[in-house]
């Protein structure tokens, strides 16, 4: 899976959860209106899509101003199912250097 197939998916679980068709990985949850409830959903549609179990006490850190970016940030260090969002931009910047 590649990054951009990565935040496609994504994308379309914040839009199907929060039923804002222009949202982005860069909205927060409070941004996009979305309370503890859809907070679950959305965790379990990446459980089920990436078949993986995401422990409760990691889902109650998950806070209303934190980004989908920043969601996907912290679930991505602990699940290698997940593409690192880290490595794809440091990726994108070591591509950027070379062609200097």
């Amino acid at each position: 899976m590649t990054y951009n197939d990565f935040v496609n998916d994504i994308t379309e679980m914040i839009i199907e959860v929060s039923g804002e068709e222009k949202a982005t990985i860069y909205n927060s949850l409070d941004e996009l209106g979305m309370d503890s409830l859809n907070c679950v959903e959305f965790v379990m549609n990446i459980e089920k899509k990436f078949d993986i179990g995401i422990p409760d006490e990691s889902v109650d850190k998950i806070k209303g101003d934190y980004t989908f970016y920043r969601i996907m940030q912290l679930l991505s260090k602990n699940y290698p199912q997940l593409p690192s969002l880290r490595k794809e931009r440091q990726d994108k910047i070591n591509k950027i250097n070379k062609n200097k």
